[in-house]
């Protein structure tokens, strides 16, 4: 009895060690409980601004009356377009060209054949909220505009040119990647106002609206 205790014991101890040493079967897992290693430091990176180009093209409305020598309102408004190109040097800043045409429709005497402007400027844009939707910025410039307006009693067209001075604001709406619509009010004042013998205008001072719609490049 004793001699077969001894033998189970000695067979139960070579199982034991054979089970420790003798190496895994190919295919066989495992598992290990890893302790997480940093991983080598990245040199961070900074955002690198790449000036592009803006082309806008919309509607545009100059207020403001235009009257006769009399004193009777010939219009109260002129309607028009405008297109302009912007350079965006920042994200806060960008400095373009504009060119404006309105035209008087609302003619309120028959001996008014034409009225309209004729302007060109160069503009500065100042975005204040970049980060938001929609962006709001400010814009400012300066240039000439070119009156002019024919009457049939007078002996010739009645032109007048003068400086331009414009400041105003407006809202950006991104439409994906590439567009954006936006909208704009601003005030233009002219230096020399439009006053002859036919007609003058009420005050140096222009109220104007604009609807435009801008590709990116």
């Amino acid at each position: 009895m004793r001699e077969r205790l001894s033998a189970l014991k000695a067979a139960a101890l070579a199982a034991f060690f054979c089970i420790i040493f003798v190496p895994l079967p190919a295919g066989a897992q495992i598992y290990r409980v890893y302790r997480p290693v940093p991983a080598a430091d990245e040199t961070e990176t900074t955002n690198i601004f790449s000036p592009f180009f803006e082309v806008e093209a919309g509607a545009a409305a100059s207020l403001g009356k235009m009257r006769d020598a009399a004193g009777w309102t010939l219009s109260d408004s002129m309607q028009g377009a405008r297109i302009r190109a912007w350079l965006r040097l920042s994200e806060r800043w960008a400095a373009g060209v504009e060119g404006q045409r309105v035209e008087a429709f609302d003619r309120r005497t028959e001996f008014l054949e034409e009225m309209n402007k004729s302007s060109f400027s160069v503009l500065l844009k100042y975005n204040l909220t970049p980060q938001t939707t929609p962006v709001l910025y400010l814009v400012l410039g300066g240039g000439a505009v070119w009156n002019k307006a024919a009457l049939e009693l007078a002996f010739d067209d009645v032109d007048h040119n003068s400086a331009l001075w414009t400041a105003g604001f407006g809202l950006d709406m991104p439409l994906g990647r590439r567009w954006k619509i936006g909208g704009e009010y601003r005030i233009s004042y002219e230096a020399s106002p439009w006053r002859n013998y036919v007609m003058r205008a009420s005050s140096s001072v222009r109220h104007e609206l604009g609807v435009q719609a801008a590709f990116l490049f």
